[in-house]
């Protein structure tokens, strides 16, 4: 199965944060530009997030991809306290592809993945007609910053 992954931080180091993520979850992995944006909800005079999308092969169930992305962001200290709080990491699973899902753990795809341009942008990059089922237009609105292309060799953000 095809897995995209919103990977998000505001926290400590963002995008070391991230790369951490990425390199945990694996496997060949087609990775987005990274992106700076402001924090969308949530308490006031929050940094500003860095954002990106990842896809990937994915063999196991959908709740074990849940899992697995919970200990990881768990292991770089993500605390479940305030909704749309700040963030050490913040992984989403956006969709998978040919399954759509509603449980009170899991709900695919995400359910505001067309209302987040801090989403559809890298998704765009990864996978543009799924961007544009999304709702995905074309272009970079303001709110959205491109500040580094990923780096196959190095595996991160340069």
């Amino acid at each position: 199965m095809k897995v995209y992954l919103g990977l998000g931080a505001n926290l400590v180091e963002p995008q070391r944060q991230m790369e951490g993520a990425l390199e945990l979850l694996g496997g060949e992995q087609l990775v987005s530009s990274l992106y700076r944006t402001a924090p969308v909800g949530g308490p006031p005079n929050q940094p500003d997030y860095l954002n990106a999308v990842m896809a990937f092969q994915w063999h196991r169930s959908p709740f074990a991809l849940l899992a697995l992305i919970h200990r990881i962001e768990a292991a770089y200290g993500r605390e479940r306290q305030v909704r749309f709080g700040p963030r050490t990491l913040d992984i989403d699973i956006l969709a998978i592809s040919g399954l759509s899902i509603k449980s009170t753990e899991l709900t695919l795809p995400h359910p505001r993945v067309a209302e987040r341009a801090f989403v559809l942008v890298p998704l765009a990059e990864v996978d543009v007609d799924l961007a544009m089922k999304f709702g995905y237009v074309g272009g970079y609105p303001d709110e959205v910053v491109k500040v580094a292309d990923f780096d196959t060799v190095g595996s991160r953000w340069v």
